[in-house]
């Protein structure tokens, strides 16, 4: 497993794991991160995930139970702040779909999280994957770093600008399926290189670049290096 994912758990929690916010939509804890603004250990994933169907701030942010597991007494965090947008970061226009959620003080209290740098944008052809609810990792290519197309989002068309498009290195599945939307897109090394929000018209994975995603929501990547 890359190094990025050698500790991946807080408390009860993993990168990878299914989560959905208060209004039941699903997505994945792509990765955790520390504010910039008051250190506060946060998860990150997209902010259709924690802010789709409605969802405000401050509302829970549950764990999906794993298939025969105990189903969660209380939220695992709330939501914080999120951005869907088209925005423009170093010089280049670039759609983000990202967001952030307070940890549950009983996950924050369980780790010390330890700032990690995040990787280099990807050039077309380099290796990339992404965790599957813990476990397993789905292995992919990438196809562009620049991507633009039309795509639709909540029933409206949007053009979205300097995506990551990855195909899955399997051709008999897709790299990115629905609940995936906020898993950490990671290079051969395991460091995050960006964010999965979406699938293209062709079927490939959309991801938003990590660097205007952590620039937006003013946060830094971490790890976990001590549990409880």
């Amino acid at each position: 497993m890359p190094d990025a994912f050698d500790l991946p758990s807080a408390g009860s929690l993993r990168v990878g794991a299914r989560i959905a916010n208060a209004r039941g939509v699903p997505g994945t804890l792509g990765c955790f991160a520390l504010s910039l603004d008051d250190r506060r250990p946060l998860l990150l994933t997209s902010q259709h995930v924690l802010f789709g169907a409605g969802a405000r701030e401050q509302e829970p942010v549950w764990a999906l139970p794993d298939p025969g597991g105990p189903t969660p007494d209380r939220p695992i965090g709330r939501t914080r702040h999120g951005r869907r947008a088209l925005l423009r970061h170093a010089d280049c226009d670039v759609h983000v779909d990202c967001a952030t959620a307070d940890l549950d003080a009983r996950q924050a209290v369980a780790c010390r999280l330890t700032p990690v740098r995040a990787g280099d944008l990807p050039e077309p052809g380099d290796a990339v994957h992404k965790l599957n609810g813990v476990n397993d990792a789905t292995h992919g290519t990438v196809l562009a770093t620049n991507h633009s197309e039309q795509v639709v989002i909540e029933g409206r068309s949007f053009e979205v600008r300097g995506q990551i498009l990855v195909r899955a290195r399997e051709t008999a599945q897709p790299f990115s399926k629905p609940g995936d939307s906020g898993a950490a897109l990671c290079d051969e090394d395991g460091a995050v290189v960006g964010l999965l929000w979406g699938t293209s018209a062709r079927g490939d994975a959309l991801a938003c670049p990590i660097a205007p995603v952590l620039w937006v929501l003013h946060v830094e990547l971490a790890r976990v290096t001590e549990n409880a």
